[in-house]
Parts: C-alpha cells; sequence; structure tokens
C-alpha cells in the first residue's frame, strides 16, 4: 500500500512540476497581464504544457488582441485560417495578421505578404517580407530567396518551384542571400557560398566562396564543408590541399550523420542520406584519383547497396580489373561491369565486350562480345566501334565482312581513333572492302602518325617516297 501511495505522490509532483509555467501565467492572464493573456492563447492554440483547446486560444488570443498585443493579433490569424477551427474565416484571418503586420510584428508581416503573394500581388507581398527579412525574420529572408531565384541547379539543390507568379530576379536573390547570411544563418552562408561559386547573380569569386562556406562549416552546415572539400581538393580560392580537402569531406560525412540522428521526417531524413551517400561517394572518388585505393575500396563498398551503387561500382570494377587496392580479380570486375552494363551505361558495355572478347573473367564469347560492342558502340564509343571492326574482318561472333568493319572503323577514326585511322589506311593499301587507293592509305596513315602512331608514320614516309 505504501508504494502505491509514494507513486501516485510521484505523479501528482511530475504533473504539477510539468505544469507550473502554465498555472503562473494562467494566473497572470486572470489578473489582467496582456502579455500573459497574449502567451496563454498561443499555449492553448499549440497545445503546449496543456491540452489543445482552440474556443479558449481565441478566448484569450481577443482579450490580448483588444489590447493591441502583436501575437495575439498574428495567432488570431492562424486560428481563424485553421481548417480544423469551426469558426474558420479567411477574412478575419486576412484582417487580423494585416493589423498585426502594420503593428510591425515581423512573424505577421511575413505570413500577411505570403497571403498577398498567393492572391497574386506580388509587390504588396514582397514589400512586407522585405520589411520582415529587414527586421531579421529568418523565414521572410528565405521566402524572398526562393522567390527572386530564376533558376534550376542540381548541384545547388535549389529549384524553383515557389511563386512562379513572381518577377524573377537573380540579382536581387543574391542581394537577400548576402544579407542573410550576414545575421550568421549557415544556411544562407552556404548558398552564398554557392552563388559566388557559380557566378548566380554576382560575379565568381572562389575566395569568397571559399570565406563563406568556411563560416558555414564553423556553424555546423554540412553543405558549407562540402564546398570547402572540393576548393581544396581542385585549389579554387585557396591553394590546393589533398589532407584539407579530405578533412572538410570527413567533416561534411560526421555533420550529416549527426543531422540523420536528430532527424525524424522520413522525407527530410531521405533527403540527408543521400546527401550523405553523395558525400561518401566523392572522398571515395578522391581517395581514388590520389592513389589512396585501400581508403576509396572502404568507402565503395559502404555505397553497393545506395544511391550511388552505380558509380562505386564504376571505380570498383576498375580497381579489381587492374587489382589497385585489392586482389587482382577480372570475374569480379565482370560482375560489376556487366551490372552497369544492362543499365545502359556505354563505358561498361564496352567493358563487358572486351571481357567477352579476350576472355577477361568469363569465357571467350564472340557473339557475346558483337553484342555488347555493338550497344557501346551505337552510343559512340571509338573503342567499340574499332573492335567491332575487328570482329567483322575477323568474322568472328558474325559473317565475316569487310565493308560493315570498314564503316565501324570509319567511326571511329572520326572521333581521332588512332588504330581505327590506320586500320583504314591499311583497307585502302590493300583494297580491302573498298577499291583501292593509296593516296587516301597515305593521308589515313598521315592522320594516324599526328595521333601518336608509328606504324602509321612509318606508312606514311613509305608512300610518300613512293611518290602518293
Amino acid at each position: 500500500m505504501k508504494k502505491f501511495s509514494a507513486l501516485v505522490a510521484g505523479l501528482i509532483l511530475s504533473v504539477s512540476a510539468w505544469s507550473a509555467d502554465f498555472y503562473t501565467i494562467l494566473t497572470k492572464a486572470q489578473g489582467g497581464d496582456v502579455s500573459a493573456q497574449s502567451e496563454l492563447g498561443t499555449m492553448y492554440y499549440l497545445g503546449k504544457e496543456t491540452k489543445q483547446d482552440y474556443q479558449k486560444a481565441n478566448e484569450w488570443l481577443t482579450k490580448a488582441a483588444h489590447q493591441g498585443d502583436t501575437n495575439a493579433l498574428y495567432y488570431l490569424g492562424l486560428l481563424y485560417s485553421n481548417s480544423q477551427y469551426t469558426a474558420n474565416d479567411e477574412q478575419k484571418a486576412f484582417e487580423f495578421l494585416r493589423q498585426s503586420a502594420e503593428l510591425n510584428y515581423p512573424t505577421a508581416q511575413t505570413s500577411f505578404g505570403l497571403r498577398l503573394i498567393g492572391q497574386n500581388n506580388c509587390n504588396d507581398g514582397i514589400a512586407w517580407l522585405e520589411k520582415a527579412a529587414n527586421q531579421g525574420d529568418d523565414s521572410a529572408f528565405l521566402f524572398l530567396e526562393f522567390i527572386y531565384q530564376e533558376f534550376t541547379d542540381k548541384e545547388l539543390r535549389i529549384h524553383n518551384t515557389l511563386y512562379p507568379q513572381c518577377p524573377k530576379n537573380n540579382t536581387k536573390y543574391f542581394y537577400w542571400t548576402h544579407k542573410h547570411a550576414l545575421t550568421g544563418n549557415p544556411y544562407a552562408q552556404s548558398q552564398l557560398a554557392s552563388l559566388y561559386l557559380t557566378g548566380i547573380g554576382t560575379a565568381i569569386d572562389y575566395q569568397q566562396a571559399y570565406y563563406w562556406a568556411s563560416l558555414a562549416s564553423d556553424n555546423d552546415s554540412s553543405y558549407g564543408s562540402a564546398i570547402v572539400a572540393n576548393l581544396y581538393r581542385n585549389g579554387l580560392g585557396v591553394a590546393k590541399n589533398p589532407t584539407k580537402a579530405i578533412e572538410y569531406y570527413k567533416k561534411t560525412i560526421s555533420q550529416i550523420q549527426g543531422e540523420l540522428a536528430r532527424q525524424i521526417d522520413g522525407l527530410v531524413k531521405d533527403s540527408s542520406q543521400q546527401l550523405l551517400n553523395s558525400s561518401m561517394s566523392m572522398l571515395a572518388s578522391y581517395y581514388y584519383e590520389l592513389g589512396m585505393y585501400t581508403h576509396a575500396h572502404g568507402y565503395l563498398t559502404q555505397l553497393l547497396y545506395t544511391t550511388e551503387a552505380n558509380a562505386a561500382k564504376s571505380l570498383l570494377a576498375t580497381m579489381y580489373s587492374e587489382g589497385l587496392g585489392v586482389t587482382k580479380n577480372e570475374e569480379q570486375a565482370f560482375v560489376y561491369n556487366k551490372d552497369l552494363a544492362e543499365l545502359g551505361f556505354p563505358e561498361n558495355q564496352f567493358n563487358v565486350g572486351l571481357a567477352y572478347h579476350l576472355g577477361l573473367g568469363v569465357q571467350i564469347d564472340y557473339h557475346q562480345a558483337v553484342y555488347w560492342y555493338t550497344l557501346a558502340a551505337n552510343q559512340g564509343i571509338s573503342d567499340a566501334q574499332l573492335n567491332l571492326g575487328v570482329l567483322y574482318a575477323e568474322g568472328q561472333g558474325v559473317r565475316q565482312d569487310d565493308k560493315t568493319a570498314f564503316n565501324w572503323y570509319a567511326k571511329a577514326a572520326a572521333q581521332g581513333n588512332t588504330i581505327a585511322q590506320e586500320n583504314i589506311g591499311s583497307f585502302y593499301y590493300d583494297g580491302t572492302g573498298v577499291r583501292q587507293n593509296k593516296t587516301l592509305a597515305k593521308e589515313w596513315y598521315g592522320k594516324a602518325c599526328d595521333g601518336g602512331s608509328q606504324d602509321g608514320c612509318d606508312m606514311y614516309r613509305q608512300l610518300k617516297q613512293a611518290g602518293y
């Protein structure tokens, strides 16, 4: 019995402590304190430290609003625009927001401005947003930025889908982003860095991009850290520094992981997970670029079942094919190349064709080689066009056909493929698949020579000495 009584007492104490602020505010409100009445109404509206009750919210907010309280007027505007409130009245909502905005309440100015823009009154709506932004309202800054931007850019992760009825102006977009960044907002700082990086609304300035991205990174912006990493990687606005680039890529990853741990919303978490995958992919590719293959392999294997799987498989295929940071394994390289080839990636289609052609990690199969080379060749891969020509010339996996071989060589040669140019020279020299023409043979050998083919140079000199 004593244990039960102690439990009840504990619950009573817990509730009492939890609602102490509410009862303090209630007492003050009942005593006529305007600020308390406004806060109490807000608490009822939001269901903060008490059960949500729109009727009581209206009662207390109205008391405070009659005495000119801007917060009360603002929340009455929200209340009357709330479809769950039985007395929902858009006209009253509009009027309450207008009154609060005219009394210089920045949050109301932002809300009122957006309502005007929603009614296609962009000029007045933007004017109210600018008033709110000039008082430091973060939401006003953000909406001004979204409204003014006139581009869609995947790299910047910004898409202009808000308020298309309003005039776009990248110069103004830059102006408000810059002003927002000056308030210390890390999102704005990272976006400003992006604008300096891409020259949107301003001249390209890598030093300014580095400056603002560094500030954003210091303010825990993963996007800012990623920009700093790329600037160090490429030596833009700052001396190239692989150690610093790696440091900031790792910082980006750590910051995004922290964001993921704090996020609840599924869509937001999905977006952050994609950013995490992208950042890991950038770091892996940089390790690969630096020849730090073991480090690259560690990150790439983590990405195999993510949105960055294709990029990871592409690098892993090369690493296993050439034994970079791993034991050479042509069978594994073939698996990765085949996965990507089946998705339509032409370079990997060529690699699969080459594997079947030469027996790299798979049994030689000329028919399969022709199939995959043809897919890659039709997407413009010159080496696939060259090798397809070889198979037609040799009659491997396909009926021997010198004319078709010549045509594929010609496609590859047109792209500067020196071996194909040399082969065309040989076809003209011997009259294979075409009428013999040693003048044209010399011309094609000359092109191959210009491309670095010693055999092409030798044949060019031989024909020239022979008077062709």
